[in-house]
């Protein structure tokens, strides 16, 4: 590509000038070496392109630009041929033998009176392959460019901040990693498995020769044995909790009388004592400030392989019973205030692995069992869903062979369905809940509110799936009972609502919501039913009825019982309470989807503040809303304000969950849409990029956000104008399918990636493909069932819609679903290019209506609170 056709990266080649340029800078002369850069990314962003960019501007002042091929070995050699071949002659480059083309051609390189020079390194993507600095000429000059896919390993870093920086960790790690076949990932898995990786032959360092890392703390644990023998075994106590914020009152809650270290915890004193001895140890850190403890990840990992087992068992239930006896329940929402965060370090580490996978948990007592659903709702209302999904599945798993439908193994199924709801593993959730509530219906006098709650979150499976049908059966089965007649049960909905506002009109809120009730009667073939129910049930119910009412197009009356809704639990439960801000969030996304911008902008404000001041800026739902207030400020059009939000939150959740964590990704593509969005592309492509590397190289190629995330960016290559990245990406994010016409319906509805390369091939010209392709899609769509396809079934009138599309009809009739209607403008154009005999390229302005309705699509799914 010539230089005058390339657009954008303004910024790289910058960067490349600044970093390259064999002349002096700034009017000093930098001391001469040889200048080399690495180009990392994914394939299909243009690295080459860029390197080749920059080779070719007249002020990179070089006299000799190379380019190599370093694929593979052998194709990097078969490269120094040809540059033999040109610098030496065809007749030399012909004769030269083995390695002399490489060892001729570095030569030539390394001549003193030969300093400018450029060498492009391409595609070196498998470095474990050969070492290609073994290739570079041995001369202080000239410059490098290598072009490759692998960047700093992200499982290096890991691995580095798993270890916390300890010098003696990293070096075993390395001295280990050199001499071994092991990866980063590899190396990271084993020490998180067994942490001595391999006992029998232990690493020696040359820093380190009288101790290794696992027997530094075994020498002063042997002198703290004889020394204290109390600090001892509350060193080994220890294993079994988190090594951050330990404190008095944590251990004091779990203790029993016959527990091996009672008299060290039963008084603070006793305990103060053996701390301060584990400090004056260098076991633990103390925080003044704090009034806390802590130890160093490495240490922590020596004590929990080397010390628990001489507690066994009984450590991990006494650390449970500590967590399980902090967690007051009488408001579950209060579980999402700060005080308990300090709980929930602790609470994930019962969640390790070590413990799930041994005997420990099939010594569960039936109290115990019952616990396990509260710590798991700590941690469900702390958004640490993982832990908590691998504490419910394996305690459940443990009881499968004893008495899996007794009642508490129900309700552990009925948590783990809500935890993989919330993860948007629908039919997991739908699976369990289901089983769940099939079994609970069979125990007499089964609590109703339990029952409430499985079905209104199988309503939301519903809703969720486009079954609005069923969902809406569910909701209302959730408070009248399993065996409601919908049409006549949802005309009540609101005047009950009425009903339960005057009843509990007080000057003051209930400090107990949880037994509040109401009778209701409902007049059925002339019987009377009474049916009683609580408040926040019903509550609850009309609130995802109001849901649905939305989805369905009744605004009107959504909006009138969430209005009602929130009245009613601001007088019962305060302007404050979790369900009262969950409630109004609800609102200002009502109100943001019907066009109220400043409406909704006054309520998200709210429901921030409120958040921020009960639970703090770093919890989850706060995070939440913050990145509610960017999407409405971008419909605003306040860039610099969205970009402030979005950044914000992107920085908390990089902060609490880890930058590969999928919320931190999926905060990383809000900035990037929204400078898709401002006409940003290089910000933009810099931010789905960086999205795309983190989460290919945790989760792979197949993963459906790693898919998403790639034909994201093929439709931003698409606004720029850049074809070949655009196809390329959009290629990847559909699989790589040898036969377009045999794509999935999963591909064609997952994505805009389908659509968006048939306007590649009607912009390149190729409008047979794009013809091809376009119909296969109109096909999947019209026999494909969904919840905005209301043309199930109307294949027939599909095909006519298409016939007068070839006959060159420009009007596109009857097409309700958003993607149909998207297909058939772009078919629409492709025949009408066809006819008209002009086959001219479509300008970007013609495209832009197309395009702005693919980038609106994403923000109808938005998810709700």
């Amino acid at each position: 590509m010539s230089p005058g056709l390339f657009v954008g990266r303004d910024a790289e080649l910058r960067t490349i000038r600044k970093d390259l340029h064999p002349s002096s800078q700034g009017g000093q002369r930098k001391q001469q070496q040889q200048q080399r850069l690495a180009i990392g990314g994914i394939g299909g962003v243009g690295k080459t392109q860029i390197a080749l960019t920059y080779a070719q501007t007249p002020h990179a002042s070089y006299e000799t630009v190379l380019w190599f091929n370093a694929a593979t070995e052998i194709s990097l050699k078969n490269s120094f041929a040809t540059a033999a071949g040109l610098i030496f002659g065809s007749r030399v480059s012909q004769s030269l033998e083995g390695n002399e083309a490489v060892r001729r051609t570095r030569e030539w390189l390394s001549d003193p009176e030969n300093s400018k020079w450029l060498l492009i390194f391409d595609n070196y993507d498998n470095p474990s392959d050969f070492k290609l600095d073994s290739y570079y000429p041995p001369a202080a000059h000239g410059a490098i460019i290598i072009t490759t896919r692998q960047m700093a390993d992200l499982f290096a870093v890991q691995l580095a901040e798993r270890l916390a920086g300890l010098p003696l960790a990293l070096a075993t790690a390395g001295a280990y990693l050199q001499k071994s076949p092991f990866t980063f990932q590899r190396y990271l898995e084993e020490y998180e498995n067994r942490w001595n990786i391999d006992p029998c032959r232990p690493v020696k360092l040359q820093e380190y020769q009288e101790r290794t890392l696992y027997t530094t703390w075994e020498i002063s644990y042997n002198r703290l044995m004889k020394d204290d023998p109390e600090a001892a075994a509350m060193l080994r106590i220890l294993a079994y909790f988190d090594n951050q914020c330990l404190w008095y009152e944590l251990f004091h809650t779990g203790l029993k009388d016959g527990f091996p270290p009672y008299e060290v915890i039963s008084n603070d004193i006793s305990f103060n004592g053996a701390m301060t001895a584990l400090v004056e140890y260098s076991f633990l850190e103390f925080h003044p400030a704090l009034k806390e403890w802590s130890m160093h990840k490495c240490v922590h990992d020596w004590v929990s392989a080397n010390l628990r087992k001489a507690i066994g068992p009984q450590g991990y239930w006494y650390a449970f019973d500590c967590v399980s006896g902090s967690i007051k329940l009488s408001d579950k929402e209060s579980l999402a205030y700060p005080h308990y965060s300090r709980y929930v370090p602790h609470a994930n580490h019962l969640g390790q692995s070590r413990f799930l996978k041994s005997d420990i948990i099939q010594m569960i007592t039936p109290e115990r069992l019952g616990a396990v659903r509260d710590i798991t709702s700590l941690l469900q209302y702390q958004a640490q869903y993982e832990s908590a999904e691998r504490l419910l599945r394996s305690f459940l798993q443990s009881q499968a062979a004893h008495d899996p439908d007794n009642e508490v193994n129900l309700l552990i199924m009925h948590d783990l369905g809500y935890i993989c709801l919330k993860q948007v593993k629908d039919s997991e959730a739908k699976e369990l809940l289901g089983r769940a509530l099939a079994g609970l219906e069979q125990i007499p006098g089964m609590n109703d509110s339990s029952l409430a709650s499985i079905r209104m979150n199988l309503g939301h499976v519903y809703t969720n799936q486009g079954d609005y049908q069923a969902a809406e059966q569910m909701y209302l089965q959730a408070f009248f009972g399993k065996h409601v007649a919908g049409d006549k049960h949802i005309p009540v909905a609101l005047d009950l609502l009425t009903m339960v506002e005057s009843g509990l009109h007080t000057s003051r809120k209930h400090d107990n919501f949880e037994p509040l009730s109401w009778f209701l009667v409902i007049s059925d073939n002339e019987k009377s039913l009474v049916h009683k129910g609580l408040v926040k049930d019903f509550l609850n119910v009309s609130e995802n009825i109001c849901g649905l009412l939305e989805r369905t197009g009744k605004t009107d009356q959504a909006e009138r019982m969430l209005k009602r809704i929130i009245l009613v639990r601001e007088n019962i439960l305060g302007p404050a309470h979790f369900s009262t801000l969950t409630s109004v969030g609800n609102l200002a996304l009502l109100y943001k989807d019907r066009g109220k911008l400043d409406d909704a902008e006054s309520l998200y404000k709210r429901v921030f503040t409120a958040r921020e001041k009960l639970y703090g800026a770093t919890h989850y739902s706060t995070i939440r809303v913050l990145q509610e207030l960017g999407h409405l400020q971008s419909m605003q059009n306040r860039f610099r304000d969205a970009e402030d939000s979005f950044t914000r939150a992107l920085n908390e959740l990089k902060t609490i969950f880890g930058q590969h964590n999928e919320r931190t990704v999926r905060a990383i593509l809000d900035l990037a849409s929204l400078y898709a969005q401002h006409g940003k592309s290089l910000a933009a492509e810099q931010m789905y990029t960086r999205a795309l590397t983190l989460r290919e190289t945790v989760l792979g190629l197949s993963d459906p956000l790693t898919l998403d995330i790639a034909a994201r960016l093929g439709a931003l290559y698409l606004t720029m104008h850049r074809l070949d990245d655009a196809e390329n990406m959009l290629l990847r994010a559909l699989g790589y399918p040898s036969n377009l016409q045999a794509l999935s319906v999963e591909a064609i509805i997952g994505s805009d990636a389908a659509l968006n390369l048939s306007i590649v091939y009607g912009l390149t010209k190729r409008l047979h493909d794009a013809e091809g392709l376009l119909l296969h899609m109109s096909t999947v769509i019209a026999h494909t069932p969904g919840p905005d396809n209301h043309r199930v079934g109307q294949l027939d009138k599909a095909e006519k819609e298409f016939i007068k599309i070839r006959e060159g009809n420009k009007e596109v009739l009857g097409s309700e679903h958003p993607l149909m209607a998207a297909v058939s403008e772009g078919l629409a154009r492709v025949y009408e290019q066809k006819q008209s005999n002009r086959a001219e390229r479509l300008s970007a302005s013609n495209l832009l209506p197309l395009l702005s309705l693919l980038l609106l699509l994403p923000l109808l799914l938005l998810p709700r609170y």
